[in-house]
């Protein structure tokens, strides 16, 4: 979600809007949240933020969706500040999320992640840049099936998208510590290791093979 809000706030940009990439990954993440709460009765789960906030909103507009008291005041997109650049899914001169630019794991990341879905005929990419830009008071369409599956933090990444997720983790990004990438690549070891054997008890005692330190 916080790769496909700075690609759609890139396209936004280009096409003429003043947006900013935390409002657009803010306004996202909030819709995505929003149309799972919409599919679950509304029932609390781990992976989704802002029941009270979201419950009972009927306008789904950008203009709404934009503004800082609309949705949680920590998003998960927060989290993602470290990461993004560090795995190569996006650039930046800053730590700041706003400064971030998609890179082409991002841009791939997404197109594999979305391209089954078609909400109103559209990429969801392109669906949500058009909703960025709506300016007066009519309310462009968010509710579709399409869209709820392809934002629903509830829904598994597609298959199709899973290994270039796996291969941004093995690799990482161009200013990335050595380190960092073979502490990932051990990591992944690992758990590739419980898939076939797993112990009856993991604990902090006993170090795995696969880690190093």
């Amino acid at each position: 979600l916080a790769v496909l809000g700075v690609k759609v706030a890139e396209d936004a940009r280009n096409g003429g809007a003043k947006v900013q990439n935390i409002e657009v990954a803010n306004a996202i993440e909030a819709l995505a949240c929003w149309l799972a709460f919409d599919s679950n009765g509304w029932r609390r789960d781990a992976r989704l933020r802002g029941t009270n906030k979201l419950h009972g909103k009927d306008d789904f507009s950008f203009r709404r969706a934009r503004q800082r008291n609309f949705y949680v005041t920590q998003p998960m997109r927060m989290a993602t500040v470290q990461p993004l650049p560090a795995l190569g899914f996006v650039e930046s001169d800053s730590v700041r999320f706003n400064a971030f630019r998609c890179l082409a794991a991002g841009k791939e990341f997404i197109e594999r992640a979305l391209s089954e879905y078609r909400p109103f005929k559209r990429t969801v990419a392109d669906h949500l840049t058009c909703w960025t830009q709506v300016k007066d008071e009519r309310v462009l369409k968010v509710e579709s099936d399409a869209l709820r599956q392809a934002l629903s933090p509830l829904n598994r990444l597609p298959e199709a998208a899973i290994p270039v997720l796996r291969e941004r983790l093995l690799q990482g990004g161009m200013k990335e510590r050595r380190e960092d990438k073979e502490r990932r690549g051990r990591a992944l070891t690992w758990v590739e290791t419980l898939r076939k054997d797993k112990p009856g008890k993991l604990t902090w005692e006993h170090r795995p093979q696969d880690i190093s330190e």
